[in-house]
């Protein structure tokens, strides 16, 4: 951990101290000073295939200080990769890799014209090989690699702009090569910088610029301006232009062709104006969409042509075009040798006008020609409008491919009627085949909601068509109120939800005046959770939620907590939660997160998903693994999953099983006792095995070892464990321990050299069984301590394993909590008693801090079990409790 304080000093060691690779030196270099200089020695000559170093120091305690007789410092430069090299623990040493070495690119075609396909080459050394998380970048000259992609680059494609696609299409420890991409030319020709990240590639600083490489693209043979639109510039992203809106009215198009190009007349030039498709990385159509697209019916006369309506067959071919829907005749305001101009509008009644558009060119439409795309309502071939292939997308001189129009202020605005993908929730009970309870409301939110809204709400199962649903259905419920944006219907407990056994509905809604019927979301319903809690919470301060209900289980009913604005079984959890984490960090964190139990401590927080949090009983030291003490797989309970018997066969196929991606056809013999297996399952087989002591887990192939306790227990406690990048070994807690989170108070402290045995801190033990104080039930769980970092309001979200997947046991992703059982308001309690809503409610305080407010508050209890025997939970937990 780097020191915060002003004058901190940062450690800037190189390599793997006290560790020797075992690999012959192609060079010895005395007298070199340090680790860093002998890694910087092995970059200098990577040219001549040096990827690994050793280093050896030596202080000189007997006085003697010739040179003839001995070295103290000695640098060693080996070829040999570092990941795969034979490693041994020797003091005196530090060995390591080279860092990636960025030099130049190619490509193929050396030159890039316009639009044209071409392969870029990244060349180096120490690529990560065939590591998929490479990528590649362009952005223009004059900009850093923290730079959007630019619009003009087809076949990268970036979701913001430093996490891009795709995955080179190989790679090598000295090139990785992406191929499919092309470059649409502007109206002047512009320089790209290449960018490169090694992988993984999150962030601005993880791209390098490769050294001394531009790629220059010529200019477009063709480019277009907006001319009479207001004179103020618009820019969004990349663009600027003058302004277009949908109120802009008439404007003008003007093509400019560069300079001795081509030689055809102008006045025969044709250019339509067509929607700009979805900007995907991946594009066949380097025209992206020209060809096959139908000119946008957003403007008039948008398929335009210069030709002169003098023409001897002019009078047909206009009577011909005025049958073509959205499309006209306009006959260009000026032509010059290279340009014409044309003359257009924006409908003004269509409010989704704005976007991108492409401007396309045809140089030689065939008069006379026939394209089905433009055939007329009278079913007549019109005359002068074939291009086929040949429309060529026309980029802005104002630094865009796009022709772009941005939206008006009330364009922003939601969509008039009720919102679409609404969620709600109910506690019901289930009894004699329907469901039954008290009353309970559904508001249906909305925007300028106006009587033509209203209607009768359906309930249906889940993944009703809504419109049949209502076939023959003349009552339904009925609103009680109604508002412009909310309008309230009441279900009561005499209607209830009758011969539907599951706990999501589809919510239909009827509109009067004889619309057709559309779904607005879905109801959830619990049996078990109390709903429309609320909870008052202090900010930057541990506190807890208590959800209260019937039969509730600790063992697999999870809570979280998402932003008010969000909705349950759809949104990510709130990013205020302490401390900050990424999403999947934060829904993990959540995953795990067990109420107070008899057998959850005060701060136990653990890393398992599919299984209860308090079933986690290994810990890892990472990238180490138990030397030549593997269990013997013959007769064993665990040799259905050695990896010969389980993946020999598959090997020759062309697909192989997920969990046979572990197998290794070269090492893999039908003696070896290595198992192709998840995470979990060589946990199991090692659990289930009481010779077993730890697993040699694969870090990232489903690929692991069982070893004795004889001689991988005295490693681990030694530090003498093996070394290796691509292994973690996994420790099995004692009997009546629960593997603790990997720091500084756990039982065990790891690092990437020592392993040291410490005291475990009391403070973090289990409550014992006779403890009952501040512990969960079957009516109340209590999740603590939970802390978020800012004010404002939250919901809570609660998990209902009952309503998960046939086959799922527990809370995964976040659509498995559904059930919105309540609010979280997080302020101060004193600015929140002005507030009326918690002057008209009884709250009482949590066990372990916060309030619950509402009008039905019931002091909450928890019963003491008369007895309590490791019966009464799963076999495994065995291994983590002792009962007096």
């Amino acid at each position: 951990r780097l020191a915060t304080t002003q004058g901190g000093c940062y450690s800037l060691a190189c390599g793997e101290k006290n560790v020797r690779t075992d690999a012959e030196a192609f060079a010895a270099i005395e007298g070199v000073s340090s680790a860093c200089r002998c890694k910087q020695l092995c970059m200098d000559r990577a040219a001549e295939g040096c990827s690994s170093w050793r280093y050896f120091h030596e202080e000189d305690f007997n006085f003697d200080t010739s040179p003839e007789t001995h070295c103290h410092q000695v640098c060693y430069l080996l070829k040999e990769d570092f990941s795969s090299a034979t490693k041994f623990a020797g003091s005196n040493f530090s060995s390591g890799a080279i860092d990636t070495i960025i030099n130049r690119a190619t490509t193929s075609p050396e030159t890039v014209l316009s639009g044209q396909e071409f392969s870029l080459t990244v060349h180096g050394y120490a690529l990560p090989g065939g590591d998929r998380r490479q990528r590649v970048k362009l952005v223009y000259e004059d900009q850093g690699c923290d730079a959007e992609l630019p619009q003009t680059v087809i076949g990268l494609g970036c979701s913001n702009k430093n996490v891009c696609s795709p995955r080179p299409l190989s790679s090598s420890m000295t090139n990785a090569t992406f191929n499919k991409l092309a470059i649409a030319g502007m109206a002047t020709d512009r320089g790209y910088k290449v960018c490169y990240c090694k992988g993984p590639c999150t962030a601005g600083w993880q791209y390098t610029e490769v050294p001394g490489f531009v790629l220059r693209v010529g200019p477009a043979p063709f480019s277009f301006a907006v001319e009479g639109a207001s004179t103020s510039a618009v820019t969004t992203g990349q663009l600027l232009q003058p302004a277009l809106n949908r109120k802009t009215g008439k404007f003008a198009v003007r093509v400019h062709r560069r300079p001795f190009h081509t030689y055809t007349d102008p006045s025969q030039w044709l250019i339509k104006i067509v929607k700009a498709p979805f900007q995907s990385y991946v594009s066949d159509d380097l025209q992206n969409g020209c060809s096959a697209a139908a000119p946008s019916a957003v403007f008039s006369n948008s398929l335009l042509t210069a030709r002169r309506l003098e023409e001897t067959n002019a009078s047909c071919i206009s009577r011909r075009l005025q049958t073509v829907p959205n499309q006209g005749w306009s006959a260009a305001m000026t032509r010059g040798k290279d340009q014409a101009v044309w003359s257009t509008s924006i409908d003004s009644a269509t409010d989704s006008a704005n976007g991108l558009y492409l401007v396309c060119l045809c140089e030689e439409a065939i008069l006379g020609g026939y394209d089905s795309q433009y055939a007329g309502n009278d079913g007549e071939e019109p005359e002068g409008l074939t291009c086929g292939s040949r429309w060529i997308q026309v980029p802005s001189t104002q630094g865009s491919k796009y022709l772009n129009v941005t939206a008006r202020s009330e364009d922003m605005l939601p969509q008039a009627g009720p919102h679409l993908s609404q969620r709600w929730s109910t506690q019901q009970t289930w009894s004699n085949g329907r469901w039954e309870g008290p009353d309970f409301k559904i508001e249906v939110v909305g925007y300028r909601m106006t009587p033509s809204d209203y209607g009768n709400l359906g309930l249906f199962p889940q993944g009703t068509d809504c419109v049949q649903a209502f076939s023959g259905v003349t009552t339904s419920v009925a609103k009680t109120a109604g508002v412009s944006d909310k309008l309230t219907y009441t279900i009561e407990s005499s209607d209830g939800i009758a011969n539907f056994d599951q706990y999501m509905y589809q919510v239909c809604l009827a509109k009067e005046g004889g619309a057709a019927p559309i779904s607005l979301g879905l109801l959830s319903i619990t049996r078990r959770a109390k709903v429309g809690r609320m909870f008052v919470l202090e900010p930057d301060a541990d506190q807890s939620i208590e959800i209260s209900g019937v039969d509730l289980d600790y063992e697999r009913d999870r809570i979280m907590i998402i932003d008010s604005e969000s909705s349950c079984g759809i949104a990510s959890p709130t990013a205020e939660l302490m401390p900050p984490q990424d999403s999947v960090s934060m829904l993990r964190t959540f995953n795990s997160m067990a109420p107070r139990t008899e057998v959850v401590s005060d701060n136990h927080h653990h890393d398992s998903v599919d299984l209860p949090s308090v079933l986690n009983i290994y810990s890892a030291v990472v990238q180490r693994y138990c030397f030549s003490n593997n269990i013997g797989l013959n007769g064993h309970a665990a040799a259905a999953h050695q990896c010969h018997t389980k993946c020999r066969a598959q090997s020759t196929s062309m697909e192989t099983s997920t969990v046979c991606a572990g197998y290794m056809i070269d090492v893999d013999s039908a003696t070896s006792d290595a198992l192709c297996a998840t995470r979990a399952q060589c946990e199991a087989a090692c659990t289930a095995d009481a010779t077993c002591y730890g697993v040699d887990m694969h870090r990232m192939l489903p690929r692991c070892y069982l070893n004795t306790r004889l001689g991988c227990q005295h490693q681990v406690e030694t530090g003498a464990l093996g070394i290796d990048e691509s292994y973690d070994f996994l420790v099995k807690k004692e009997s009546g321990s629960v593997a603790e989170p990997i720091d500084a108070a756990s039982s065990i402290v790891i690092s990437r050299q020592t392993v040291t045995s410490v005291e475990t801190d009391p403070g973090r033990r289990l409550h014992t069984v006779a403890s009952y104080v501040g512990l969960s039930s079957s009516t109340l769980l209590r999740f603590a301590p939970i802390r978020l970092r800012s004010g404002g309001s939250y919901k809570v979200c609660f998990c209902d394993h009952e309503s998960l997947e046939d086959g799922q046991a527990h809370c995964r992703a976040e659509s498995d909590y559904k059930i919105e059982v309540g609010q979280a308001h997080v302020s101060g309690v004193a600015c929140l008693i002005k507030e009326q809503q918690f002057r008209r409610k009884n709250c009482r305080a949590m066990m372990f801090g916060g309030l619950e407010c509402g009008d039905d508050l019931v002091a909450a209890t928890v019963t003491q079990p008369a007895t309590f025997t490791p019966a009464d939970l799963p076999s495994v937990w065995n291994l983590m409790t002792s009962v007096p």
